[in-house]
């Protein structure tokens, strides 16, 4: 038995499915291809993302391939370029 069937194990199909499972709903991933793909299906993650990879408990997974440390990913918030940032997103 099973609520919910995720169609696709993508990033977002993948991301559904652990999100699920951590709030309880049993789901059923159903993914056409028997193999990985040759290539990555995502190269940046976004604020956003990263939210959702901290909640489900994998962002130090996601970050560990990534930019090193030392490296800001910030958001800028600006009204203009050259004025200086409303709010910066770490």
């Amino acid at each position: 038995m099973t609520d919910i069937i995720v169609a696709s194990a993508g990033p977002v199909g993948l991301t559904l499915a652990i999100d699920l499972g951590l709030r309880g709903v049993r789901c059923l991933l159903i993914e056409r291809n028997r193999t990985t793909a040759p290539y990555p299906k995502m190269d940046r993650s976004n604020a956003r993302t990263m939210e959702f990879c901290c909640r489900i408990g994998i962002v130090d997974r996601v970050r560990a391939p990534g930019y090193l440390p030392e490296i800001p990913m910030n958001v800028y918030c600006r009204t203009w370029l050259s004025n200086p940032p409303i709010a910066v997103l770490k």
